[in-house]
């Protein structure tokens, strides 16, 4: 009911409200249809947009499926899945792999009936454990043949799992198969393969123990040759000592040139024997290419006469025969390695006429001296196919020739040799004066040597030399002599009884007072270089090789009375400063106006070298430091600065403390060196 007071719009009014109302509804309207075509299109547009991805993911699909398919065919398995109530899938490669054709639906029936005779209880067996015991959700492998259709028996692995859901409920069989017959085929052949080698390995094994036993017998029978080639060298050199040692004496008492020419021949017969001896010895020890050279002045007309001589003795006995050129201007003396250069010349003649051959030996001067051999056998040899080179006697001659940096030149008919040798001013004059000590007295000589005949002819070639002598048969006599008794030198036997020779310096060197510094002289029967460089470490003074002549004894000990009371030998207890015989002959070997500069030179090369090694240890540069201390080793080598070549031997060792120990060893050598030289010039060289 309406208040009497409450007055009603006018017609007018509601009209109007009635419009606003419709045209607010007409706006919402349209609003409502706007909203609604735009939904419509981003429906549209996404509608589309979820076709076009279907369609692509289809494609990805089908090309996934594509590319998982070939991977099969190429891996030679299949894919299988199963489940309650579905039928059983199967990738198509499995078809391949039974046999069956490709538009086969395979059923496990089908795979059943392929199972090969052999196999088909255990794996029904094995798929009854599959299903019932074995747990679920975890891969199990089995491996069994089938009978293939066209390939015969084929052997398959299986990878498959059995998926469980609630209640160990069955959901699901699915996993991969594969034709492994190929691989088990590669296995078997590698497991044979490996039989094999593990029977090869038992089989080598057994013939390197046997290698083993027979380098062992090897070593010990070489062993017991090099022993017995030792032996019988110093057997040998024993007579021979003494026969050289007759020959000397000889010498002094022969009676016109015709005893003088018979005298030379015996003398050359000895020293052709000794060299024979020493080539032996070189090639059973493998140091046949190790040649350590002494050079002096020599006379080369007499060394060129006297092989003459021998060689037309020799051929008159062999029914060959040598000519002989010397051409006119040969010079009267020449610095060389006598021993050296003669049995050059000896091997290239015993080559030339072994087996009745015969040549000619042509010697001119050409800037050096040039040695020209011909020979009918080395043409014979070459015609035949074989290598002159073989023969152990031109062999010999050749690595001579390179030792001494000559150069040759083969040919047909033989060869041509150049070395390169000096001319000298002297030869050592004055060898018929007696020796005197610095005093003017005769030499106190003790001679320690076990053999008689060698007691007796070496006592009188130092007699004959102005010495006075006294002897001892073994080292430890010599021993006890030297503590009791002082003697100017000690000529020493190496090979000794009770006490060998060595054994006797290395006691003498650690004996107090002035008698560990007196000079001893070995005398070796076996003169290789390595023994001779392991007598000279352990404290002589100088080392001779049988049969030593009386020129070599009066030179080693005017070298060591000259040095004095060890003045250039070194301090006692150490290794000797200098090899005093070498550093002797460096000098030797040059005119004696060139002395001084080729000791300046030395002096100049140890300051340079040694200032170069200094800055590459501060450096830490092992290899340019390395590099100096081989400079270094070379110029020790040319004046026989042993101790300098000990402590660079030392550093330069690989497992060497190079920037500690040694490096301080070797710059004390090198300063000692340097200190020495001058002295043991003046009182090997300058004075004398």
């Amino acid at each position: 009911m309406i208040s009497p007071d409450t007055q009603q719009p006018s017609p007018e009014r509601m009209v109007e409200i009635l419009q606003r109302k419709l045209a607010r509804a007409e706006t919402a309207l349209a609003e409502a249809e706007t909203a609604l075509e735009g939904r419509m299109r981003e429906l549209d547009l996404a509608n589309r947009e979820l076709l076009v991805r279907e369609e692509d993911l289809v494609r990805r699909l089908d090309l996934q499926n594509m590319q998982l398919l070939n991977a099969q065919r190429t891996g030679g398995f299949a894919t299988i899945f199963g489940a309650p109530d579905e039928p059983f899938q199967s990738s198509p490669q499995l078809n391949a792999i039974l046999g069956f054709p490709a538009d086969t639906k395979l059923t496990p029936e089908h795979l059943i009936s392929v199972l090969h005779p052999l196999d088909r209880n255990r794996m029904m067996a094995e798929a009854t454990q599959f299903y019932s015991n074995l747990p679920a959700d975890e891969d199990h492998t089995f491996e069994h043949r089938i009978i293939h259709p066209h390939e015969g028996t084929r052997w398959l692995r299986w990878h498959i799992r059995r998926s469980s859901g609630d209640e160990n409920r069955l959901r699901g069989i699915y996993g991969s198969v594969r034709d492994i017959t190929q691989l088990r085929a590669n296995e078997r052949a590698v497991k044979m393969l490996q039989l094999r080698a593990e029977r090869r390995v038992r089989e080598l094994n057994m013939l390197t123990g046997e290698l083993e036993a027979e380098r062992e017998k090897t070593e010990m029978a070489l062993a017991v040759r090099t022993r017995f080639l030792s032996t019988m060298a110093h057997n040998f050199r024993t007579p021979l000592a003494t026969l050289s040692g007759v020959i000397d004496l000889l010498e002094g008492a022969a009676e016109g040139d015709g005893d003088r020419r018979k005298l030379d021949l015996a003398e050359h017969s000895v020293e052709r024997i000794g060299a024979l001896l020493d080539e032996a010895l070189a090639e059973s020890e493998g140091q046949s290419d190790s040649i350590a050279l002494f050079a002096a002045p020599l006379s080369l007309h007499r060394l060129l006469d006297q092989s003459k001589r021998f060689w037309a003795e020799v051929g008159s006995n062999q029914q060959g025969e040598m000519s002989w050129q010397l051409a006119d201007d040969l010079p009267a003396k020449v610095v060389a390695d006598a021993v050296r250069l003669r049995e050059l010349i000896d091997n290239l003649c015993g080559f030339a006429m072994e087996e009745g051959y015969g040549g000619s030996v042509a010697v001119a001067w050409k800037g050096g001296l040039s040695i020209s051999l011909t020979s009918d056998r080395m043409g014979y040899e070459l015609a035949r196919g074989s290598d002159a080179l073989q023969d152990p006697q031109f062999r010999r001659a050749m690595h001579l020739v390179e030792a001494m940096d000559g150069e040759v030149t083969r040919n047909p008919d033989g060869c041509a040799i150049v070395l390169a040798l000096e001319t000298a001013a002297h030869d050592g004059a004055g060898m018929s004066a007696p020796l005197r000590t610095a005093a003017g007295d005769s030499p106190q000589v003790l001679l320690a040597e076990d053999t008689e005949s060698n007691r007796q002819i070496i006592t009188s070639l130092l007699e004959k030399i102005g010495c006075t002598v006294q002897t001892a048969t073994n080292g430890a006599e010599a021993v006890e002599l030297v503590s009791k008794e002082r003697f100017d030198a000690v000529l020493m036997d190496v090979q000794m009884p009770v006490m060998d020779g060595e054994q006797a310096v290395r006691t003498i060197r650690a004996m107090d007072g002035p008698a560990s510094r007196t000079p001893v002289i070995g005398v070796t029967a076996h003169s290789l270089q390595e023994e001779r460089e392991r007598l000279l470490a352990a404290g002589m003074s100088a080392c001779l090789a049988k049969p030593v002549k009386q020129s070599e004894i009066r030179a080693a000990l005017t070298t060591a009375l000259a040095a004095g009371a060890g003045a250039a030998a070194g301090d006692q207890g150490g290794s000797p400063l200098f090899d005093l015989v070498r550093f002797r002959q460096a000098f030797e070997a040059l005119p004696t106006h060139f002395g001084e500069r080729f000791l300046a030179a030395v002096k100049s090369d140890l300051v340079s070298y040694g200032d170069a090694l200094t800055g590459a240890l501060e450096q830490g540069d092992r290899e340019a430091a390395d590099r100096q201390a081989h400079a270094l080793k070379g110029v020790a080598g040319n004046v026989g600065a042993l101790r300098l070549l000990g402590a660079v031997e030392k550093f330069r060792a690989p497992d060497a403390d190079w920037r500690g120990a040694a490096a301080g060893d070797l710059a004390a050598a090198l300063e000692e060196t340097y200190q020495g030289c001058d002295e043991a010039y003046r009182v090997l060289i300058a004075d004398q």
